[in-house]
């Protein structure tokens, strides 16, 4: 199951495919930062 790696949440395989980096992983999730966040990148950087 994919997670956030900042917090070890779950995210969906969904969230994972469109806000992922480069290497698969999401950096950040809905739970560690905001929407607008998430949309300009965070959950790309680690």
């Amino acid at each position: 199951m994919p997670e956030c790696e900042n917090c070890g949440k779950f995210v969906t395989r969904d969230f994972q495919r469109v806000f992922s980096g480069r290497d698969g992983k999401v950096h950040a999730c809905l739970d560690c930062k905001g929407a607008t966040e998430i949309k300009n990148g965070a959950a790309t950087q680690a």
